[in-house]
């Protein structure tokens, strides 16, 4: 009977044991995802990529977690130079879009929240498709660019020589080059070339890492602070790709 006794009684501490487990790992998963849902609402927004503008470092289906602009001003300042750094990728307004009311801005964060990120009134990723379009910082105000076979080449105002993109940066990055064929002039439209200019102030030379596409500063020429919706710094699925930019 003894025995017995202390098997059910082990049995019972085993189970207990487990039981006080399982609601730690429960408690932390909530707090995650509590977390989460607060900082991705107050602080930051998670986007879903529906372009391969940024293939290969980003492509169609990758998520990351966007800065906006507006809350940049607020954490740090409202001069750029402070947070946008050449290298940076960010999310820049191609077209004009409708700025949200008051009241949306007020009832988004409760919006997000209750849909796990899925809806918003003021960010929706579905509206963001065909008016704002992901790209690189490669130019500061100021700079002189010129483009020779899809790279890049900067002359910055303390530099009398030109130097590539990927020698300005500690960023590192690949580029999908626009193969163009042979028969197409360097000065025709869309070519991998693109001839001298100066950034002038406030305006920033913003380029896909996908060459092939071209709706980025080499069409649309330098884009004002104000195009700018925000600034990406994680991403975050597939997680394998996890990384900070």
């Amino acid at each position: 009977m003894g025995k017995s006794n202390n098997k059910r009684y082990r049995s019972y501490k085993d189970k207990k044991s487990q039981s006080k487990k399982f609601r730690a790992y429960l408690i932390r998963i909530i707090v995650i995802i509590i977390f989460y849902s607060l900082f991705t609402t107050f602080i930051a927004i998670a986007v879903n990529i529906s372009s391969d503008s940024m293939s290969p470092s980003i492509n169609s289906g990758d998520s990351l977690i966007l800065l906006p602009t507006k809350n940049l001003n607020r954490i740090i300042g409202s001069n750029p130079s402070k947070y946008l750094k050449r290298g940076d990728v960010v999310l820049v307004s191609t077209q004009y879009s409708k700025e949200p009311t008051l009241i949306e801005y007020i009832i988004d964060p409760i919006v997000r929240i209750f849909t796990l990120q899925k809806k918003s009134l003021v960010f929706n990723n579905k509206d963001l498709k065909g008016r704002a379009e992901i790209l690189r910082v490669v130019g500061l105000p100021g700079d002189y660019i010129k483009i020779k076979d899809n790279i890049v080449y900067i002359k910055t105002l303390d530099n009398e020589f030109y130097l590539s993109e990927f020698e300005l940066t500690k960023v590192e990055y690949d580029i999908n080059k626009n193969e163009i064929d042979k028969s197409w002039e360097k000065d025709y439209p869309f070519s991998s070339e693109f001839q001298e200019i100066v950034i002038p102030e406030n305006k920033y030379f913003l380029v896909s890492d996908n060459r092939e596409v071209l709706n980025d500063s080499r069409i649309l020429e330098p884009f004002g602070r104000e195009k700018i919706i925000g600034k990406f710094f994680i991403k975050y699925w597939p997680l394998d790709e996890f990384h900070f930019f």
